[in-house]
């Protein structure tokens, strides 16, 4: 999605509460990627969405507009095509996602909107705001990104660098560590999730270390 058509959809959507989660602003609107948001109010944020995709129909830029909605998870994805290929989606949550291997407690999604920063996007000739989450709560969605995924996809492994790179200081190192323990917690199984209490050790030992260096 061209830099043009993004400011039209965050522009119209600036008055509303949303955040754009995990941003990576040297891929945002690249062909095949998507833009994950958590909407206070995912029915009107997809309603405005799609106000401007049928108006990107009207003009050709795109073939097809699909609308795949998930009431009961309160989950949306828009997604825009162009050559009968997926060229970009809008992935929608009105609440925190179901995870296999965690349980985010529900304040996560609310203190993270009610916390949430503007951020100016200047991309090709297009200046515009977004919204995302704070420095600390960006850092845990990728931590939770990574401890879900890692076992399945290991390039997720980024996610934890990034963590790592960012936790500059011991009372950013503080902060991180006690959002973990406010925040998320291990699914109880009949089960020991094995996969989890691993994957969640090994990243907080480095987080410790890089801690002691400091």
């Amino acid at each position: 999605m061209n830099d043009k058509n993004l400011k039209k959809i965050f522009d119209y959507i600036q008055n509303d509460e949303y955040i754009v989660i995990k941003l990576d602003e040297n891929t945002l609107g690249d062909h095949g990627k998507d833009v994950d948001i958590y909407c206070k109010n995912i029915s009107i944020i997809g309603k405005k969405i799609m106000h401007i995709a049928n108006s990107l129909l009207k003009t050709r830029e795109y073939d097809q507009i699909k609308l795949i909605e998930n009431k009961n998870e309160k989950h949306v994805y828009i997604d825009f095509y162009k050559n009968n290929n997926l060229n970009f989606r809008f992935d929608l949550f009105g609440k925190s996602p179901n995870f296999k291997n965690l349980t985010i407690k529900k304040e996560f999604f609310s203190d993270c909107l009610k916390n949430r920063i503007k951020k100016t996007i200047i991309k090709n000739t297009s200046t515009f705001n977004i919204f995302i989450p704070n420095e600390n709560h960006d850092l845990l969605f990728r931590y939770i990104e990574y401890t879900e995924n890692h076992a399945e996809r290991p390039e997720k492994i980024k996610h934890l660098h990034y963590v790592s790179s960012m936790l500059t200081d011991k009372n950013k190192i503080f902060i991180f560590l006690s959002s973990i323990s406010l925040y998320v917690l291990k699914k109880d199984t009949e089960r020991k999730n094995t996969l989890y209490i691993k994957n969640c050790i090994f990243s907080i030992k480095r987080i410790l270390k890089k801690l002691l260096r400091i």
